[in-house]
């Protein structure tokens, strides 16, 4: 088992070239609390990903606003893996897949690095507390870079609604 994500820097490069970065909210032992929008901004983005940490994508804040603000115009979307067919889904373990405009979809808002079938993967899901019916994604870390150059892209409500009428999907931070 690694002690983190090997390839962190060029992960973290890659999520925001799309706008986005990652926030560790894994809580320290002793704190039962979620970090608040403030003090996950006050932290700072993630710079590498640490085994048995988990974090939260948001996208990076436009000049003048805070990060609570840069996530409220999510509606809780945007991170998600698209396939064009099955044969993509290669090297990787999802469940609970959705559909959008033809593709394989995995929408998710965290991340966490993990142990898992004695491989180290990266897990991408949403706490099914927040959205149950949420894809989840379990990537082995050799793959992890190819994937997300191939298949990481942002989703928006309209893309995923069809342009319908949306719930506001807010995930708790943790």
């Amino acid at each position: 088992m690694k002690d983190k994500f090997p390839q962190s820097k060029q992960l973290k490069k890659l999520i925001e070239s799309h706008g986005w970065s990652l926030y560790d909210t894994t809580l320290s032992r002793g704190r039962k609390t979620a970090f608040s929008w403030k003090e996950l901004q006050e932290a700072g983005v993630a710079e590498e990903f640490v085994t048995w940490h988990n974090y939260i994508f948001a996208p990076l804040p436009q000049k003048g606003e805070n990060l609570e603000q840069a996530y409220s115009h999510t509606n809780g979307l945007g991170p998600c893996m698209q396939l064009n067919n099955i044969e993509e889904h290669i090297n990787m373990d999802g469940e609970r897949v959705h559909i959008v405009d033809g593709k394989i979809t995995y929408i998710f808002s965290r991340l966490g690095v993990e142990p898992y079938r004695s491989r180290d993967t990266i897990g991408l899901y949403t706490p099914l507390d927040a959205k149950p019916d949420m894809p989840a994604l379990l990537i082995p870390f050799e793959y992890v870079l190819e994937k997300f150059q191939k298949y990481f892209r942002i989703i928006t409500p309209e893309e995923y609604y069809g342009g319908l009428q949306h719930p506001n999907i807010r995930a708790k931070i943790n």
